[in-house]
């Protein structure tokens, strides 16, 4: 599950930072950070609130599971990857600003 979701995360800040037409770099960055924090945080607050009313240890130690999953992929896409892909961007615009000049 938590596989899934990480590769949500990240395919969701890829596509909307390198197909996107419209914006800035930074802003098409922007807006995936909101929509991916928007579903990172609701499934947070399902976690917990799992956590709290549901009595099995069995299903606490899922939840609990989960709940540190999702901060690390907080963390490995909107920081890590925001970062890659910016590096990435900026390669392909020296490449095509060195192909200009050739």
């Amino acid at each position: 599950m938590l596989i899934g979701y990480s590769i949500d995360t990240d395919m969701l800040l890829t596509s909307r930072v390198l197909k996107r037409k419209e914006g800035t770099e930074i802003e098409k960055i922007i807006g995936a950070v909101k929509t991916g924090l928007t579903m990172t945080i609701t499934t947070i607050t399902a976690v917990i609130v799992s956590l709290i009313f549901i009595e099995s240890e069995i299903v606490k130690q899922i939840m609990l599971i989960l709940l540190i999953g999702l901060f690390v992929d907080m963390i490995m896409t909107w920081i890590q990857n925001v970062g890659i892909l910016r590096l990435y961007l900026e390669h392909q615009r020296k490449k095509a600003h060195a192909a200009i000049k050739n």
